[in-house]
This record gives structure tokens, sequence and C-alpha cells, in this order.
């Protein structure tokens, strides 16, 4: 495609001073892109010749303002030819700095993650989880290792950020690094929400992932069955804390509570409903969506077993929650005593809850309600997977079922 390239001096009506005068700007389109900057003189309406771009008149003052846009876009004009020499992108916004004297390659993507991350440490606690910073921690190192290996730098300008640096680096992700698709996605969004923050502080002009498309493989749902979570329920289990990390998640897999909003659940965050009944109200610390959720029985006998618990009670929470990764190879061994093939984590009682409840037949829009989802989009992956199960079981009975001989009339 032919690149385009023009500049216009118009008069910007809309900043007019008192005394009705209005500023002169000069517009730089290239390629698409524009951008504007004034040339700090006025000149009344009465004055100025727009189709030629021009005070009118021959006057000393008109000669003069007019012989000063011809040098401003002459400047303009340079400051175009001079990023065509260097090979830099051509943008309305880039021959706009060129001219000003800005140096937009100054800003590196290390230094503007760093800059976002530090952001987001500020805020923990206030609109950000530290688990949230952790995440963009761990994608800033990968980041920061790949352009290490492969430009053999400790950062680059966000000027040369191009779309075949975003695809190197999935490349990198999946071959070096060995994750899987949907891990690499999120260190991808990761470094697409810093760019865009770049290009919100004009710190960039042209988005790398612009043409780039991500599609996260889909995942496998794990979730235990009646059978399984009845014996992960009965079975005795003799050590305090893998007897205490069980019943956590017990009561997560009969609330649909995520590990965050179970750790910092109190007694503040259960009422009594208007069906008499225990009721869990709590926002999200993911979303900040509201959960409601009706305590079912056995759910409420373990609240009542903890509420002398020391552990909990020093830290005014309603159950003794330890680190997520702790809790997940106490879950290992719960597995072992129940003979649960399927590898237990914690967030597999939320998955339960979802597919338990819609197997059972409780509206998807309750269960989105109980759950705290924000959109009905991420509760309907639960009706996926029963809708797989009925087609499995309809399979099973398919296959079982006579031969049916229909005999000739």
């Amino acid at each position: 495609m032919k690149d385009t390239f023009s500049v216009l001096f118009f008069l910007k009506v809309s900043k007019a001073k008192s005394d009705g005068t209005v500023p002169i700007y000069v517009r730089i389109t290239a390629n698409g892109s524009r951008s504007e900057v004034s040339i700090k003189r006025y000149i009344s309406k009465e004055r100025w010749n727009s189709s030629k771009a021009k005070a009118k008149g021959t006057n000393q003052e008109s000669q003069l303002l007019n012989k000063y846009i011809d040098i401003i876009q002459s400047k303009v004009l340079d400051a175009h030819q001079t990023l065509i020499q260097e090979g830099k992108h051509i943008s309305g916004k880039s021959i706009k700095n060129k001219y000003l004297g800005v140096d937009e390659y100054a800003k590196k993507l290390i230094e503007v993650y760093q800059y976002h991350n530090q952001r987001i440490e500020e805020l923990i606690g206030i609109e950000y989880q530290y688990s949230t910073y952790s995440k963009f921690k761990t994608s800033l190192m990968h980041l920061s290792n790949f352009i290490q290996s492969k430009y053999n730098v400790d950062d680059i300008p966000l000027i040369d950020l191009q779309y075949q640096f975003i695809t190197s680096y999935e490349h990198y992700l999946k071959a070096t690094l060995g994750v899987g698709i949907n891990t690499s996605n999120k260190y991808l969004m990761h470094l697409k929400k810093v760019i865009t923050l770049a290009i919100d502080n004009e710190w960039l002009v042209r988005n790398p992932f612009n043409r780039f498309k991500m599609k996260n493989k889909p995942s496998e749902r794990v979730f235990l069955i009646e059978d399984e979570l009845t014996r992960i329920i009965e079975t005795p289990i003799l050590n305090q804390r893998t007897s205490e990390v069980r019943d956590v998640f017990v009561f997560c897999c009969l609330t649909g509570l995520a590990y965050s909003d179970v750790k910092s659940l109190s007694s503040d965050d259960v009422t009594k409903g208007i069906d008499g009944k225990m009721w869990i109200r709590k926002h999200r610390k993911k979303t900040g969506s509201l959960s409601r959720i009706s305590i079912v029985p056995y759910a409420v006998e373990l609240i009542e077993r903890y509420k002398d618990h020391p552990e909990a009670n020093t830290k005014e929470i309603l159950f003794p929650v330890i680190s997520n990764q702790r809790m997940n190879i106490y879950l290992k061994d719960v597995g072992a005593l129940c003979n649960i093939d399927k590898k237990l984590t914690v967030h597999m009682a939320r998955h339960t809850f979802g597919t338990y409840t819609a197997t059972l037949g409780v509206p998807i829009e309750t269960i989105g309600q109980m759950m705290g989802h924000k959109s009905i989009k991420t509760t309907q992956i639960y009706a996926k997977i029963i809708d797989k199960k009925i087609a499995n079981d309809m399979d099973d009975f398919s296959n079982k079922l006579p031969e049916f001989k229909v005999k000739a009339s």
C-alpha cells in the first residue's frame, strides 16, 4: 500500500480567545493516522483564507504570519523525510513528535512493564490481590528473559515493537518454556495490557497486537461425582491438619466459594435469609461480584465445628485456611485416603459445586448468582458439561440396547 502524507493549517475555532482571535493549528496526516498541534499564533476568522490556509492580505502582519506558516510546513516536511531516512515508523504522531523534538523512543518496554507492576503493587488490598501482582511479576520475568535471549539486551524501545515481536514471544513461551496454549495466552494478555497502558499514555503510536489473534484451547473441567464427594466427607482422617483441609475443601464443594473467598470468610458474611436459613453474602475477591448462597445443612455443621477454633478466632475468620499451595499438597493425601483417582485441588471444589448443582436441575442463572459470575457465559460451561454427560450416558444406553428387528408386514 502506498504511503500517504499531508499537512494542513486550519483554525481551531473551539479554542477561540475572548478577544475573538482563533489559534492556528497544523494537522499532520500520514498513513491513515493524524495528529494536531498549535503553531502558537492567533488570527481573527475574518482575516483567514481557509482555501489557501493562509492569512488574507498583503500587509506586513499577514506577510510575516504566512512566512512563519511556510517555515512550520518546511520543518514538518523535514521531520517526515528524516523519519523515512531513519527507517522509523511513519504516523501523524511520530512526525509531530519529530517536529517538536520530542523523543518518543525514550520509553522502553521493560521500563513500562515495571511501572505497570509498581502501580498494581501499590493497590494491593485496594483494587488488586497479591496473587495478581505475583502473576504479572512472573510474566515480566519471562518477557525479560525472552528479550535477553533474542536481542542480547536488557530492554527495547517501545517504538521497535512490531507484530513479529509478539509472534516471536509466543513461540518462545511455547517452544522454549514449554507452556501450554492457555498459559501462553495469559502471558500475552498481560503484555497486551501493558502495551495498552503505553498507548493510553501516548508513549506508543501503533499497537503491535492489532492483527494478532489468541484463541484458548478448551480445557477439561475436573469435578467430583456424588460418590467421590461422599467418600471424602465420610472417610475418617486422623491427622488434624489434613482433616481441616478436607473440611474446607468440602465446604467449598457445597458453597462454590473460591480459595480467596473462603480464606477471608467471616461471620459478617453469614446472615439469616428470608427463608430462615443461613446464607452467605460476600463480594468475590476476584471480580467484586456479589455471591449469594443458601448454605446447605452439612456446610452449616462445618461452620459450627470450627466456631471455637483458636487459629480461626485469632484471625476473625470461620475456617483455619492455609495457603493455596499447601492445601493442594494436603489434598493429595486426602485423595489417597479416600481412594480418589482424580487430582484434588482447591479450585476443583468450585467446579464440583457448579457441576453438581447443574446436574440437580438448579437453573444456570441461579448458579451464576451463587458463584458470583459477572457473565452468564461463564456459568454456561457447567451446562455444557452436563450436556456432555447426557450424551455419554445415552451412548452407554444405546450400546446396551438389543438389536430390534422389525418384521416385514
